[in-house]
């Protein structure tokens, strides 16, 4: 409408005189409407010549013609959406992959040749940072849409619609710390790798935890792939069944084809990638085993935005085509891959920022020269207008900082989950900058008939009658699980049997342990180890050992133990008392028959000597009257015994001994009565 006014604006005020109008032509008006057609046209025309073109030069590697042909869709869509008050024309140049030296080359000529206005560089690390270099020297806005190539210069005309790997680290972080997991290993292809990771490196460890760093090394050649090969069967050998795994998408697919040859995709394993487009290919044929998957993704495929742009460039291109183009991708929903998507929204993110500087300034590109570099006047201008907008892209929400880096993101949580018989990845929490990680879908219910059809149990056991022998050559041998009975193989068959009745059917080989141990901890050159069956429940040679296996405090720690069948031990075997009517002597029973008659001889000797010794010291006659000449003497034999008896009682007497050698006698009788009550009052006590 502006241009449309200032082209009105340029028309001559003065009107040319009206023609003369017969008058039935001037009822019924159609000179009239004939005259305003025309005039429209001609404006509108005129409107059309003063349209702006502004050029955004692109560079994509010359491998990714899908790439191509979507950036030539992204630039005429955005021109038959938006329209005025400007157009896009988008030049692309193509370079080999990664290729820095020709990423340069490339920016130069489309700076001479171009009055372009922004730069849209390449996937690669040396490719974005080459045309990055280009970009700054001139002060020109590069949009990058790929985790390759970050900076954190405030100087650099930088924008990156990808999330920062700051985002990256904290989801990690958060993630793991839910998983609780301890020991782990990180798959990585290059060394950025380990910079997304750096917030989990750092982050205090526990006492019992580890974690071990390995580098692959992942292409298409059959030299890179046999490197890959031996190094996943070294790292195989470590038994380290929790792994993260940052790898670039493209060659994603390589790997887990490797893995899943070395068997390393089962469901004793548990991987975490980082990438945010494993989605986009992630097939079947990688998930027949029951392995653990953690994926992250930003992106919504059936929000309104992303499909309707969607069914909009299949509408233009056959989806045939786009398959063989780009091989990854192989479902037709997911056609416009996060590459795509986020180059999509970088675009109309320059637009939108061009248009904001349009309304405060008149914008122009011009064309420069590499060999005298100039800045462009509104370089930086349009920068700070880029980086101040938010946009709802097709992607999701795309909100950078001051830095040109996207780090407010909604990033949904994914596991693998099997429904109807398929593996799928499904949503299962979010997280946000906000509230960090949220899962909202913790139990899985998993369908037994699903989850062992068509599955094969490897069954380790040890010959050790009668739980398990070999078969005799008298013995019907149809296959191979028919060559060992006993109590355990019938013990499986029968849970076979209980199994099928509801309608789990499952098949098991049965198969003797190489060193034929039951399984112990021993030292070797590479460390701790388990040997036996425990060794190969531990190193997925085996999925079941059914055997006569003790059950202990070190094999709990590291596998898993059903009810057990048998139950042996330490036991000490008594004999019940009869409950008898007590008799009159059964006060006798604390103490043994001899112990009685020891006390008897006891009570009798002291007081025969209590009775002797007060005859013969003087100290124990004594007159009874003090005008008396006679004296007399207490301890008679019959004193003497009653003094004995009421000491051994506990009661005492009337009696006391008057001389030192009777007192010492007394003494020592009471302290020998004293220890002989206390172990008959114990032993009483225990009868009772």
């Amino acid at each position: 409408m502006l241009l449309l006014s200032r082209a009105m604006a340029a028309m001559p005020v003065e009107s040319p005189p009206r023609p003369p109008v017969a008058p039935a032509c001037r009822r019924r008006g159609l000179p009239r409407r004939v005259l305003l057609a025309l005039l429209f046209i001609s404006l509108n025309s005129l409107a059309n010549a003063d349209v702006p073109t502004y050029t955004i030069g692109a560079i994509v590697p010359n491998d990714r013609p899908d790439l191509r042909r979507f950036l030539e869709y992204t630039y005429q869509h955005a021109n038959e959406e938006y329209g005025k008050p400007f157009d896009i024309l988008v030049v692309i140049k193509e370079i080999q992959p990664d290729d820095g030296f020709q990423a340069s080359i490339k920016a130069c000529e489309l700076v001479e040749q171009h009055p372009v206005v922004a730069l849209l560089a390449p996937s690669g690390k040396f490719a974005g940072a080459a045309v990055q270099s280009v970009g700054d020297l001139f002060e020109i806005p590069v949009v990058h849409y790929s985790p390759d190539f970050q900076t954190d210069d405030p100087a650099s005309l930088y924008l990156n619609v990808y999330p920062h790997f700051t985002t990256v680290n904290r989801v990690l972080l958060q993630v793991v710390n839910y998983y609780k997991w301890t020991q782990m290993a990180i798959l990585y292809e290059h060394e950025d790798g380990l910079r997304r990771m750096e917030d989990l490196l750092r982050a205090p460890k526990e006492a019992n935890s580890s974690f071990t760093a390995w580098r692959i090394r992942v292409g298409p050649s059959r030299q890179e792939q046999d490197r890959l090969i031996q190094t996943l069967k070294e790292f195989r050998h470590t038994n380290i069944k929790r792994v993260i795994v940052d790898c670039h998408p493209a060659t994603l697919t390589i790997l887990l084809e490797k893995m899943l040859m070395l068997q390393m995709l089962t469901e004793y394993h548990h991987y975490i990638f980082t990438s945010f487009a494993l989605t986009e290919f992630f097939v079947e044929n990688y998930t027949q085993g029951d392995m653990n998957i953690t994926a992250f993704q930003i992106m919504d495929y059936g929000r309104v935005g992303y499909t309707g742009v969607r069914d909009h460039f299949l509408s233009q291109h056959s989806y045939e085509d786009l398959a063989a183009l780009a091989p990854l991708v192989r479902q037709r929903q997911k056609v416009v891959t996060l590459e795509m998507s986020l180059m999509f929204d970088g675009l109309y993110l320059v637009r939108k920022g061009l248009r904001a500087l349009g309304y405060a300034t008149s914008v122009q590109g011009r064309k420069m020269s590499c060999a005298s570099p100039t800045g462009w006047q509104h370089g930086l201008s349009l920068m700070n207008y880029i980086r101040m907008s938010t946009m709802q892209g097709i992607s999701g929400t795309i909100q950078l900082n001051g830095l040109g880096q996207s780090v407010d993101m909604h990033v949904n949580i994914m596991e693998r989950r099997l429904e109807e018989g398929r593996s799928q990845l499904k949503v299962v929490g979010n997280w946000t900058n906000l509230d960090g990680v949220n899962i909202t879908q913790i139990n899985q219910t998993v369908n037994a008939k699903d989850l062992m059809s068509n599955k094969t149990i490897r069954v380790t056991t040890i010959v050790s009658a009668p739980f398990t022998v070999e078969a005799t050559s008298e013995d019907l041998i149809e296959n191979n699980n028919d060559k060992f009975k006993g109590y355990c193989i019938d013990l499986l068959k029968e849970m076979k049997a209980y199994m099928k009745k509801d309608k789990i059917d499952f098949k098991y080989e049965i198969h003797i342990v190489a060193d034929h141990k039951y399984g112990n901890e021993i030292e070797t050159a590479e460390g701790k180890r388990w040997n036996g069956m425990v060794g190969e429940l531990m190193d997925n040679k085996a999925d079941l050992a059914v055997a006569p296996l003790t059950i202990n405090h070190l094999r709990q720690e590291v596998i898993d133990f059903s009810t057990p069948f048998m139950n042996l031990g330490i036991s000490i075997l008594y004999r019940l008392q009869e409950n008898k009517t007590p008799s009159i002597f059964s006060f006798l029973k604390p103490l043994h028959y001899d112990i009685w008659m020891y006390l008897i001889v006891s009570y009798v000797a002291i007081s025969m000597v209590l009775f002797i010794m007060a005859r013969f010291t003087p100290y124990e006659w004594y007159r009874p009257h003090e005008d008396s000449d006679e004296v007399e003497n207490q301890f008679t034999l019959i004193n003497a015994l009653w003094f004995s008896a009421g000491a051994m009682m506990q009661q005492g007497s009337e009696i006391s001994p008057r001389a030192l050698s009777t007192r010492i006698v007394t003494g020592t009788w009471w302290f020998f009565v004293l220890i002989c009550i206390a172990s008959y009052t114990a032993n009483l006590a225990a009868f009772l």
